[in-house]
């Protein structure tokens, strides 16, 4: 959240309108919560928002393994 809120003080940006998709949604969304004087507008679309940002407890390992980049995207199509 810290890299964002660097980000918009850079860019001198004073209120943002943040949009965040699947995984994204829950940035955003935790972001709008900690800094709210930052945010103008939040846009959620089809957010996987999970409670501390991580996910359910049983999907964190697989978070670790090299080939999530590719897998994730081809798992979350079949579904």
């Amino acid at each position: 959240m810290e890299i964002l809120r660097d980000l918009l003080v850079h860019f001198i940006v004073e209120k943002a309108i943040l949009v965040g998709d699947w995984s994204g949604g829950t940035v955003s969304m935790q972001f709008a919560l900690q800094h709210p004087e930052r945010g103008q507008a939040l846009i959620m679309v089809d957010p996987a928002v999970y409670e501390g940002g991580v996910g359910p407890s049983w999907l964190r390992p697989f978070y670790k393994v090299p080939q999530i980049n590719h897998l994730g995207p081809l798992i979350v199509r079949s579904i």
